[in-house]
């Protein structure tokens, strides 16, 4: 056992599904998607929330209001940023049908 405790294993179901009910519990300042070295922003505001068991973000109402990245929870991989200011979020989008890394950004509130 190391000095902050036991690591939790990231490949759990439950330990995804924890991730993802704490992450969706966000609004959204912007997303963007990684390709190759750079990130693309593609959404401006919106909301993430679960629902049937998929992990849905959508964007904001300047971008049409539409989804922009639907995945199964039990098959997300999530991870929050060290600064806790968003999340890396990573599975098979189902809207585009192939495997997508996006980066949420938290909306923050003083």
């Amino acid at each position: 056992m190391g000095l902050f405790g036991k690591k939790k294993d990231e490949k759990n179901v439950s330990f995804r599904r924890e991730m993802a009910k704490k992450i969706a519990s966000h609004r959204l300042r912007y997303v963007s998607e990684r390709q190759g070295d750079t990130d693309v922003i593609i959404s401006k505001g919106g909301e993430m929330h679960i629902k049937d068991g998929m992990f849905c973000v959508s964007s904001g109402v300047e971008y049409g209001a539409a989804t922009v990245f639907r995945c199964e929870v039990d098959k997300l991989t999530s991870s929050e940023l060290m600064s806790l200011e968003g999340a890396i979020l990573e599975g098979f989008d189902q809207i585009l049908g192939k495997q997508r890394k996006i980066i949420v950004y938290y909306v923050y509130y003083r």
